[in-house]
């Protein structure tokens, strides 16, 4: 099931860009998933949140947006912000 490797892969990136941005929780990620890039959108959602639940990401709403196509990216990221 290669929907692990993807959630593994977004909650990196997620933690990635929220130590960037002092972020104190990532609220959501909105990905785009292609219908011809073979990702089950039920299977990666079932995982995330599964692998999230450990990490910094646990909580954090996930969105996808179905495409046409073989796409398979992370559209935005919803942070919030420690304050200086």
């Amino acid at each position: 099931m290669h929907e692990m490797a993807i959630a593994m892969a977004l909650i990196e990136q997620a933690e990635k860009v929220g130590q960037e941005q002092n972020a104190r929780t990532i609220a959501g990620i909105t990905v785009v998933v292609g219908r011809l890039s073979g990702t089950d959108p039920d299977a990666l959602r079932t995982v995330f949140d599964l692998v999230a639940e450990e990490t910094s990401v646990r909580g954090a709403l996930l969105t996808i947006e179905m495409a046409s196509g073989r796409e398979l990216y992370i559209k935005s990221m919803d942070v919030d912000v420690e304050e200086a």
